[in-house]
């Protein structure tokens, strides 16, 4: 899952979550709640793993968990206003095996018109109302 509206800020795409070789049921894809947390499934290094989220916050408060933290979903974070998230799904015939903690680089690798067998994108809108509390009292 990546936010390209991140592009103007940090010059990059923000990759929200990666994820590898996640079970498919028939032919549907079950993500439940908190799969994240609870999965044995490979899950790559998002943007929190970056020399930009070192420079953003070199004492982050959260940096014992930051491996952790950088191999999991991590949640929209923006301050306010609206950002376009993009959710794409390969599939593939055979699992990737892709280690955890695997980057962008490693799963783009094997995407090609060989392996994949399905693919499909979701874009996903998040809005999140100002926090202004100046705003709140005029």
């Amino acid at each position: 899952m990546i936010d390209y509206d991140t592009v103007p800020m940090f010059g990059f795409p923000w990759t929200h979550w990666l994820v590898a070789d996640a079970p498919v049921e028939g032919q549907s894809l079950i993500v439940p709640a908190d799969f994240s947390r609870h999965t044995n499934v490979p899950q790559g290094e998002n943007s929190l793993h970056s020399v930009i989220q070192d420079l953003r916050a070199p004492w982050w408060k959260l940096r014992a968990q930051h491996t952790w933290l950088e191999q999991h979903y991590a949640g929209p974070r923006q301050k306010s206003g609206t950002h376009h998230y993009q959710l794409t799904v390969y599939g593939f015939a055979q699992p990737l095996g892709l280690q955890q903690g695997f980057s962008l680089a490693d799963l783009m690798a094997h995407v090609n018109d060989e392996n994949i067998t399905e693919m499909a994108f979701q874009n996903l809108l998040y809005i999140k109302a100002s926090t202004d509390k100046k705003s709140e009292t005029d």
